[in-house]
């Protein structure tokens, strides 16, 4: 896999390949994005990132003297539950916003598992519907397209927290 990473960054603009560094900025805490971005030192500091949420294998942490990372490995597969990974992604994201500073989350491709941790999260944090946070997301990276798996999570996510909000509203009566 590494082979292949190294020969995807020495592939000339010819071949096709061209860099993925389109940060989708939900908030001014918060962007997700590709491995191609994560690996961009300047453009990082000019989006004034703090801290790093990194959800891939293969991609490493490449600027540890200049941010704060957190690595959680999750594969973008049809058997994997993301709101598994819910709890320490959210964690490291509070850290960042409870300081007033920006986290990044990326995967490889910017599209799957990190557009998935910010839907849930904006699910969590801000009581938004899945289909609202979907589509906010979406228009803030555009080519956001979590798997089947994980949409499906989601909409089970946003089901429990539903009930929990019901039950939390009868009990305040």
């Amino acid at each position: 896999m590494e082979e292949y990473l190294r020969l995807l960054e020495n592939l000339p603009e010819d071949y096709g390949y061209k860099p993925d560094l389109e940060p989708g900025i939900i908030n001014d805490h918060l962007i997700v994005g590709s491995g191609d971005l994560a690996v961009e030192l300047e453009l990082l500091k000019k989006l004034k990132v703090t801290h790093i949420l990194n959800l891939t294998y293969e991609i490493k942490n490449k600027f540890t003297d200049e941010f704060k990372y957190k690595t959680i490995k999750i594969d973008d597969l049809p058997n994997v539950d993301i709101t598994n990974y819910f709890d320490e992604a959210f964690k490291f994201i509070d850290e960042a916003n409870k300081k007033d500073h920006c986290c990044f989350i990326h995967c490889t491709m910017g599209r799957s598992r990190s557009v998935s941790i910010v839907i849930g999260y904006l699910m969590s944090r801000f009581g938004y519907e899945f289909e609202y946070s979907m589509d906010y997301v979406k228009k803030k990276r555009p080519n956001s397209n979590p798997n089947a798996r994980f949409i499906k999570n989601l909409m089970e996510y946003g089901k429990k927290l539903d009930d929990i909000n019901k039950k939390n509203n009868i009990n305040k009566l």
